[in-house]
């Protein structure tokens, strides 16, 4: 999930006001995007823990890319760090697909996309 394709200047975040320079953001990844946010506002983890209400270890396992927050704690996230929920929302949709497609081994052929075992 670290390769450079995956990285994106977010603009968006700029335009809107909600970073006020830019950052480089692994978009697929929720840890990435709550690392950003959490150091353009100078919040700590202890800190953001306590304003959204879950426990430090769960804001470091978030941080660390153990975790995703549930929808209901998206809602407080965004909340908390003034963003949209549907950034909140979509970085971890993007980070529970990126994880499902490290799980599946294919290789490309001529033939096209093949399993470990061979399949199409």
């Amino acid at each position: 999930m670290t390769d450079s394709a995956s990285k994106i200047e977010n603009n968006e975040l700029l335009k809107k006001g909600w970073l006020k320079q830019p950052v480089v953001l692994e978009v697929q990844t929720f840890a990435a995007l709550l690392k950003a946010l959490l150091s353009e506002r100078g919040l700590t983890q202890a800190q953001f823990a306590k304003r959204v209400g879950v426990s430090r270890s769960l804001a470091h396992r978030w941080l660390n890319d153990d975790r995703l927050p549930g929808k209901f704690k998206q809602y407080h996230v965004a909340n908390v760090l003034n963003v949209p929920f549907s950034l909140i929302r979509d970085s971890c949709h993007h980070t529970q697909l990126a994880r499902e497609i490290e799980k599946l081994d294919f290789c490309e052929t001529d033939e096209g996309y093949m399993d470990e075992n061979g399949i199409k």
